[in-house]
């Protein structure tokens, strides 16, 4: 053929009809890739569901544990409770008038509330499920003034003095060891049920109090309670003045409610913890008829939360969260392998290595229910990175590209557990992260040109007789 002779024009088409054959089957591996990467999200999905089922029947354990022991304790109180009569004179259609009688409330708090708790802590089981539970003394002291009624316009002679009780709300009472007394002026009084008239509290008991005479002044009262309850303790800031001193044998305290101790000491032997609030921090009235007036008084609890130190669902649920991330980015490493080394792999080797994938968060929640996370998490990553690796040495044909995916699984695995350890800092160094592996995957590709990439010959598919 002669230098100018004229190349035909179906030899000229077969290149270009190969670039666009080769353009849109890349662009067809990229919209596989994400559609495989949402439809992994099924499998995350039922993952999570699994998760909250467990932390539901962990709270049914739970609550089982402290049905017999006793539940969540807060003590309010102690309240001094005066009745009084009041009398209105009605008038009916006929002119006939009637005298009607009802029994009033009045309720007082006291001046000075001095509460000092000592607890031992310890976890009982229920199954594979552990629940931190306390008992101990708690001792109650403080000072009521004499209830005036006067400002309520309440005459003496309608005060039933001879019938006012203590009231001390106690928001479970199977933690209670045994009968209490109350030592009112020196004088001991037994304590009893309380949820009669005039109770303030859902869960209370009562003391009833010998008459009050018409020159007291005040009144003395000191209580030790033996009580026992499971994961949280609180306190109601009824005092003018109130302190409060608690002290335990566990390690992991979270100190929650309205008020935050002024002085605390927590190591692994236990914590201290003291608050002190004034009448012009709590806003509560020192007196009242009746209700409350527009007050809900367990808003202004107090105190500390018994907690697990690890708690194994939170750190799986936001370990889960984060599946879809780790499937896209070794989807993207896959197809690097693909471009660079003239790989193919097939869509099923991508699905079965996704499967392994969401598998490792199946691992990490059993073997976390049984041993500590950290090492439950070491075994879950082993595993998955084992097997993996183990199957990519076929696929990727060389043992050295199963080895480095290897390094990027371990790589991205303790990259999680970092950012799961380091919550308060979980968004900065999670976006800096991805930013290095985006930089990364720039910088692996930037000498690829990706108009040209179907010219180059890629291997072809493995098959089970290549495999072996």
């Amino acid at each position: 053929m002669s230098p100018t002779a004229r190349i035909p024009p179906a030899a000229r088409s077969k290149p270009k009809e190969k670039t666009m054959k080769g353009r849109f089957a890349v662009l067809l591996k990229i919209f596989f890739i994400g559609v495989m990467t949402l439809v992994m999200l099924i499998p995350t999905l039922f993952i999570l569901n699994l998760i909250d089922e467990r932390q539901q029947r962990r709270a049914e354990a739970s609550g089982e544990v402290l049905k017999g022991w006793g539940g969540e304790q807060t003590l309010s109180g102690p309240v001094l409770v005066v009745p009084y009569l009041v009398e209105n004179l009605l008038t009916n259609e006929k002119g006939e008038k009637t005298l009607q009688r009802e029994l009033h409330f009045s309720y007082f708090l006291p001046e000075r509330l001095d509460v000092e708790s000592s607890l031992a802590s310890q976890t009982l089981h229920r199954g594979i499920f552990r629940v931190p539970v306390y008992q101990g003394e708690m001792k109650v002291q403080g000072r009521f003034a004499k209830p005036d009624l006067s400002a309520w316009g309440v005459p003496d002679e309608k005060i039933y003095w001879e019938r006012a009780f203590l009231t001390l709300g106690v928001s479970d009472l199977r933690g209670l060891r045994e009968t209490p007394n109350v030592s009112w002026n020196g004088q001991a009084i037994p304590f009893e049920p309380g949820t009669k008239d005039g109770a303030l509290f859902d869960s209370a008991i009562r003391a009833k109090l010998p008459p009050i005479a018409a020159d007291a002044r005040g009144f003395d009262f000191r209580m030790n309670l033996q009580m026992g309850g499971g994961r949280h303790l609180a306190f109601l800031p009824l005092g003018k003045d109130t302190n409060v001193k608690l002290s335990a044998n566990w390690p992991h305290p979270s100190f929650t409610g309205n008020f935050l101790p002024v002085s605390r000491q927590v190591d692994a032997g236990g914590f201290k913890a003291e608050w002190k609030i004034p009448e012009t921090a709590r806003a509560i009235p020192q007196s009242w008829r009746d209700n409350p007036p527009e007050l809900y008084l367990p808003s202004f609890a107090f105190g500390a939360d018994f907690m697990m130190p690890v708690d194994i669902y939170q750190f799986t649920t936001r370990a889960a969260k984060y599946a879809m991330l780790f499937i896209l980015l070794t989807f993207v490493a896959f197809f690097l392998f693909e471009v660079m080394s003239k790989l193919r792999i097939h869509p099923v080797q991508y699905l079965l290595v996704s499967a392994g994938l969401c598998l490792f968060y199946l691992l990490l929640l059993s073997l976390s229910e049984h041993i500590a996370f950290g090492w439950a998490y070491l075994a879950a990553t082993a595993g998955t990175v084992g097997l993996i690796t183990a199957y990519l040495t076929t696929v990727l044909q060389r043992k050295g590209r199963a080895l480095l995916m290897a390094a990027v699984l371990s790589g991205l695995y303790a990259y999680l557990f970092t950012l799961l350890r380091a919550e308060d800092y979980a968004l900065l160094m999670g976006t800096g992260g991805l930013f290095l592996i985006l930089a990364a995957v720039m910088f692996l590709t930037r000498r690829i040109n990706w108009y040209e990439i179907d010219q180059n010959k890629a291997a072809p598919v493995l098959n089970a007789t290549a495999a072996s």
